[in-house]
């Protein structure tokens, strides 16, 4: 029941939130408004975030594996890039298993994206 209300309030609120920014939108050129064209920006930003939760929602389906990713993370300060990710492991792993593991994440990591510079990794121990 708690995923058909939370489709149900996101798709609610998508709808609402273009309504919102077509008015806006409107408003922004009868009266040649700059707030109001960044009103209208704004809620388009938001009819966006609706999008990606429709996206969340729909991957949230899928069943989870030892290497699911939970997070990544980047960031760049000028050619500095920085990634930090936080991973699902098993507790039923031992401890050579668990850096073996993240030492192929990094190595994938660092393969797909050579530009990396800073690399953190956080496991997060589930039963």
């Amino acid at each position: 029941m708690a995923k058909a209300d939370s489709l149900g309030a996101v798709l609610y609120a998508l709808g609402a939130n273009f309504a919102i920014f077509a008015a806006k939108s409107v408003a922004a050129w009868f009266t040649s408004s700059s707030s109001m064209l960044a009103e209208a920006v704004h809620s388009l930003a938001d009819c966006g975030n609706q999008v990606l939760l429709l996206h969340g929602l729909k991957r949230a389906k899928r069943p989870p594996t030892d290497e699911r990713l939970l997070r990544v993370i980047t960031l760049q300060l000028g050619e500095t890039v920085m990634v930090s990710v936080k991973a699902v492991m098993r507790e039923r792993h031992n401890a050579e298993a668990m850096v073996a593991a993240i030492n192929g994440c990094e190595q994938a990591m660092r393969r797909e994206f050579p530009q990396i510079q800073w690399l953190f990794f956080e496991p997060d121990i589930k039963d």
